[in-house]
Parts: C-alpha cells; structure tokens; sequence
C-alpha cells in the first residue's frame, strides 16, 4: 500500500500589543505581529476491499485515523475511471467487469490535512 503525505505548513498571525500608562497620564502602546505554526499534519489512510460477488466488493477505510483532527473528507477512485466524493467510510462498488484495478483513497481533515493510499484490487473467479 502506497501513502503520500501533504503537510503543507500553515501559518496562523497574531498581533500582541502592549498598552502602557503611568500615574501622571502618559499613555503609550507598543504593538508586534506573531506567527506561529499549526500543528503538524498527522493522518493515517487505511482501507480494506471485501469482495461481496463476482464484481462487487465493499471497502471499509473506518481504520483511517487522524490525531487531533477529524476527516471531513474522502474521495474514492476505484480505478475504473470512476470516484466518489463525499464521506463515506464504507461504499460498496460494482466493477464492470472483472480484472485488475488499483484503489485509492483520499482524505482530508478539518485542519487542512490530506493524505493518500492507494493498493489493488483482484476481481477474478478463483479455479
């Protein structure tokens, strides 16, 4: 199984700014811009691919698993040239015709994380 992480580095600015006044009424103010970084991105992608006919399989990714985030997104590519976007954790996906395909699954949580994985699928009757 393949994973490809994207940690892009996000930057969150903050502006502190300190106000001083002494007893006799002067006032001053003295202001600075911060920036500090996200957390790291930390997302696992997981899936399993559950034959359920001869073309038909059902995949599972409720092992995919983020650490202080949540995943708000997955998109499926059964490797049939055709996907599915949305969220669904266990979409069940009839091949139209048996064969080789190569699924991938990628995810993206609220934090701004994505990561990928990607594995075959065999549909073929057994002899």
């Amino acid at each position: 199984m393949a994973f490809k992480n994207k940690h892009s580095l996000r930057i969150s600015n903050f502006t502190v700014i300190l106000y001083l006044k002494t007893k006799l009424g002067c006032e001053s103010k003295y202001a600075i811009t911060i920036q500090l970084p996200n957390p790291p991105c930390t997302v696992q992608v997981q899936f399993s691919a559950e034959r359920m006919g001869p073309k038909k399989v059902q995949f599972n990714s409720s092992l995919s698993a983020t650490v202080n985030d949540s995943i708000v997104s997955r998109t499926w590519k059964f490797g049939d040239n055709t996907s599915l976007a949305g969220n669904q954790v266990k979409p069940v996906k009839e091949y139209p015709i048996q064969g080789a395909y190569t699924v991938c699954l990628k995810v993206k949580t609220t934090n701004g994380c994505e990561a990928e994985a990607c594995k075959p699928v065999i549909l073929q009757d057994s002899k």
